[in-house]
């Protein structure tokens, strides 16, 4: 339940960063973030559960979920950009920039996610 809020905290927090940061002129607001963050929230979502339950093994079977659930999500987030940026190639510069930097931010709260978990377990 806290990693859905951590999530969901996250994606509404950089909407209103980027939504802030376009009324100060730096840019103009798209759509497209919307689109993003969507699909990282989703995508951070399923790398969570995958996380979660990777948590649940014992010793180096922790290790190769974690693994799949990161090559998964790079994966995932290439084929997306690929096709989002080639739909909107006009908008492509924006579409990048905006999904690498959050990108990281979602990144960031899955560590610190997973952070959490480990030192609750006990190995």
């Amino acid at each position: 339940m806290k990693a859905t809020f951590y999530i969901l905290a996250t994606a509404v927090l950089l909407l209103i960063v980027t939504y802030l940061l376009s009324w100060l002129g730096w840019y103009s607001w798209m759509n497209h973030f919307f689109i993003n963050t969507a699909f990282l929230v989703f995508l951070t979502f399923v790398v969570d559960v995958i996380n979660q339950r990777a948590l649940e093994q014992e010793g180096q079977g922790v290790i190769i979920p974690y693994l799949v659930s990161t090559i998964l999500k790079l994966i995932f987030s290439a084929v997306f950009l690929f096709f989002f940026v080639r739909q909107n190639i006009e908008a492509a510069r924006e579409i990048v920039l905006s999904f690498l930097a959050y990108y990281a931010f979602f990144s960031a709260v899955e560590i610190v996610l997973v952070n959490k978990r480990l030192r609750i377990k006990k190995f």
